[in-house]
C-alpha cells in the first residue's frame, strides 16, 4: 500500500515536472531559432496577429524586387546601346573627318585614296562590332524585340559581303564613265536598302538578319518594350540596327546606320583611285554631305537613349526607397526583440533548473520518508 502511494505521487509530480520542462524547452528553442533569424517565426502562421500584414508586405516586396529587375535589365541594354550607338557616331564623325581631308587634297592627283580606303574598311569592322554588341543575358542589344537573332550574322568582314562587292562594282562602273557620281550614289542608295537575303530568292545584298531586313518604321516598331511597376509603364529597351524615323529616298534609306555603312563603303570601294578620276570628287561631296547627317542622326539616338537612362535610373532609386521602407515595415512587424529574448531565456533557463532539481530530490523520496 505505502509503495503505490508513493509511486502514485512521485509519478504524478514528475508528469507535471517533465511537461513543464517539455514545454520550456520548447520555449527555449523557440527563442534560440529567433534569436538566430531575426524573426518571431519560421512560418506565416506562427505571426500571430501580424500574418496578413505580413503577407501583404511579403507580395509588395516581390512586386518590387520584379520591378527592380526588369529596370536593372532595361538598364544594362540601354547603357550597351548607348554605347555602341557612341561607337557608330564615332565612325560617322572620322567618316566626315576622312571626307573633308580626301576633298583638301583634290588638286594633288598624284595621291591615291588607298589610305582612306583601308581606314574605311577598319571602320566596317566597328560598325559590325557594335551592332552585335551582346547583353548580359547573352541578347543581341540591336536586334530589337527577338534578342536571340544576331543582327550581322556574316561570319567575314563586311568588306567582303555581296553588298560591299555590289558598291565596288557600282564605283568601278563610275571610274569608267558609265554612270555620275549622282547615279553611284543613288545605286548603292538602293542596294544598301535592299531587304532580300543574298541566298535568297531573287538573291539580293541585305547584310542584317531576315528580322531586321525591314523597313526603317518597321524596324523602329519592332523595339524591345518592357513593362514596369503596377501601371504598366513601358520602356524601350534600346535602338534597332535597321530602324529610321525619316522616309526612305534615292540618296537615303531612312536607316541612319544603314546610310553609315553605304558612306563606309563607297569610301572603302575607291582604293587605289585618284581624286581626280572621273566622279570621285563629286561622289566624295555627297558622301560627306550624308556622313554629316548621318552623326547628327546617331548623336539624336543617343541622346534620346541617355534620357531614358536618366529616367530609369531616377525610378531604379525610388524603388530601392520603397523597398527599404516596406523592409523596415516588414521588420518591424515580425523581427524579434533580442533584449527581452534574452531575459526570457534567462528564466526559462532558471526555470528548467529549478525543475530538473525537483525531480532529482523526487527520486531521492520513499514512503519512509513520511512515516
Amino acid at each position: 500500500m505505502s509503495l503505490s502511494i508513493n509511486q502514485f505521487g512521485a509519478n504524478s509530480v514528475n508528469y507535471i515536472l517533465s511537461q513543464s520542462i517539455k514545454q520550456n524547452e520548447e520555449s527555449q528553442a523557440s527563442i534560440s531559432w529567433q534569436l538566430g533569424s531575426g524573426t518571431i517565426s519560421s512560418t506565416i502562421e506562427g505571426l500571430g496577429d501580424n500574418r496578413q500584414f505580413a503577407l501583404h508586405l511579403s507580395m509588395q516586396m516581390a512586386e518590387n524586387k520584379a520591378y527592380r529587375e526588369n529596370v536593372s535589365s532595361i538598364l544594362n541594354r540601354l547603357n550597351l546601346s548607348s554605347g555602341g550607338l557612341k561607337q557608330l557616331s564615332q565612325v560617322a564623325h572620322e567618316m566626315y573627318k576622312t571626307a573633308t581631308e580626301m576633298l583638301a587634297v583634290e588638286n594633288q592627283g598624284d595621291s591615291d585614296l588607298s589610305g582612306s580606303s583601308s581606314t574605311a574598311k577598319s571602320d566596317l569592322d566597328s560598325i559590325k562590332q557594335a551592332l552585335n554588341t551582346v547583353d548580359n543575358t547573352g541578347g543581341y542589344v540591336f536586334s530589337g524585340g527577338d534578342a536571340r537573332q544576331i543582327p550581322i550574322p556574316t561570319k567575314g568582314p563586311l568588306s567582303d559581303t555581296p553588298l560591299a562587292h555590289k558598291i565596288n562594282d557600282i564605283v568601278s562602273d563610275m571610274l569608267a564613265g558609265h554612270i555620275s557620281a549622282s547615279d553611284a550614289f543613288k545605286q548603292a542608295t538602293a542596294a544598301a536598302s535592299d531587304n532580300n537575303q543574298p541566298n535568297g530568292t531573287p538573291p539580293g545584298y541585305s547584310i542584317f538578319d531576315p528580322t531586321l531586313s525591314v523597313s526603317p518604321a518597321e524596324a523602329y516598331q519592332s523595339r524591345k518594350n518592357v513593362t514596369i511597376g503596377d501601371r504598366g509603364e513601358t520602356w524601350t529597351a534600346g535602338a534597332v540596327a535597321t530602324e529610321g524615323q525619316s522616309t526612305p529616298s534615292d540618296t537615303s534609306t531612312g536607316s541612319p546606320i544603314r546610310d553609315l555603312i553605304r558612306n563606309t563603303m563607297l569610301i572603302s570601294a575607291l582604293g587605289q583611285h585618284k581624286m581626280t578620276d572621273p566622279g570621285v570628287l563629286d561622289l566624295v561631296k555627297q558622301i560627306q554631305q550624308s556622313t554629316s547627317q548621318n552623326s547628327d542622326e546617331l548623336i539624336n539616338m543617343e541622346s534620346a537613349t541617355g534620357s531614358d537612362q536618366t529616367a530609369l535610373k531616377n525610378q531604379q532609386g525610388a524603388l530601392k526607397s520603397i523597398n527599404t521602407m516596406l523592409a523596415s515595415y516588414m521588420s518591424e512587424n515580425i523581427s524579434s526583440n533580442p533584449a527581452a529574448l534574452a531575459l526570457k531565456s534567462d528564466n526559462l533557463r532558471a526555470q528548467l533548473q529549478v525543475s530538473f532539481t525537483l525531480i532529482s530530490k523526487m527520486k531521492e523520496f520513499s514512503l519512509a520518508n513520511y512515516i
